[in-house]
């Protein structure tokens, strides 16, 4: 007789639930959510932990929690065996899941970003007192760990799924790998149309590193040769928006890769984000041009290099 098995499913930006439909599709047995900016796009029935609701964020966030922290528990008390899938341990959502050892559990990470990619360090995340103390009185406790941000010097997972699994750092760690097909079919691209995606670089370069790259950018494809068109970061926005065409408020939230298909750009240009490789993978047709790749150290299985050897890697230009 199988044993009665649940997934659940947990993400903080669209891009984590763009990824996450992938895999509930693939994902047999009953399935739960929980999701703070957009849910993910699938026919497959799952349940909700919080969403669409007439209450404010904070009340609607402290909800969610209580419930999810109720059927969690429920679920250690009756054994159940319970499939997660997290893209990092560093947020409330996901800490106790990871570190909890009350919990019959199998671990499965999921792509966010770069990080799978680059040796990133737990020091640089920030989860406030107050989301500390929100944790703890829901009884989901968050735990300070050390290394890598995804967690994998503190345990391994039983599995992960990756857009890039070839290139993936610390792959003793992953289990078994799963590779995320971001292959799409051709589209007819709109000639000189582009596609800005924005985003927070203070932690990377400077202010005026930023303009430079801005004046090269203008530089090279002029506004008034150029059709720009703006999307910013689920949570950053600029003044630049003010020389381009903003995207409508009801899909600017939606990862850019769900975006490809409406806005048909023939380029598509960002700083450094992470969706100009998915791009570039999804739609080879398509110019993804990097602004200050070059400008981020990194490094990658401890070799130090910067963000633009991996960028070039996968075709995308580095302006």
């Amino acid at each position: 007789m199988q044993e009665n098995k649940i997934s659940v499913f947990v993400g903080f930006t669209p891009y984590h639930a763009h990824l996450a439909a992938q895999i509930i599709e693939q994902t047999d047995g009953a399935i739960y959510c929980i999701f703070s900016k957009i849910w993910p796009d699938t026919a497959k029935h799952y349940t909700r932990f919080g969403g669409n609701s007439p209450t404010p964020g904070a009340i609607n966030l402290i909800i969610s929690l209580i419930r999810f922290s109720i059927f969690i528990h429920l679920s250690s008390r009756r054994k159940t065996l319970v499939d997660i899938y997290i893209p990092h341990p560093g947020h409330i959502f996901t800490n106790y899941l990871f570190h909890t050892e009350k919990l019959r559990k199998r671990l499965f990470i999921y792509e966010d970003g770069l990080l799978n990619y680059v040796d990133t360090n737990s020091k640089s995340l920030f989860v406030t007192r107050l989301k500390r103390l929100l944790s703890y009185i829901v009884g989901l406790p968050y735990t300070d760990y050390s290394g890598h941000t995804a967690g994998y010097d503190i345990r391994c997972y039983d599995g992960a799924f990756l857009t890039m699994p070839e290139r993936a750092v610390r792959k003793d760690r992953l289990g078994k790998i799963h590779n995320l097909n971001t292959a799409r079919p051709p589209i007819s691209t709109i000639a000189r149309r582009i596609l800005f995606l924005d985003q927070d670089v203070s932690g990377y370069i400077t202010e005026t590193n930023r303009q430079e790259c801005i004046e090269r950018m203008l530089n090279t494809y002029p506004l008034g040769t150029f059709e720009y068109h703006y999307k910013p970061h689920h949570d950053f926005k600029s003044k630049i928006s003010d020389l381009m065409t903003p995207l409508s408020p009801a899909i600017s939230a939606y990862p850019a890769e769900v975006l490809i298909d409406r806005i048909r750009p023939s380029l598509v240009i960002s700083f450094f984000s992470s969706a100009l490789i998915n791009i570039k993978h999804g739609w080879p047709e398509i110019e993804c041009v990097s602004l200050a790749a070059d400008q981020v150290r990194i490094t990658r299985d401890s070799v130090p290099t910067t963000l633009r050897e991996l960028f070039q890697d996968v075709g995308v230009r580095c302006l």
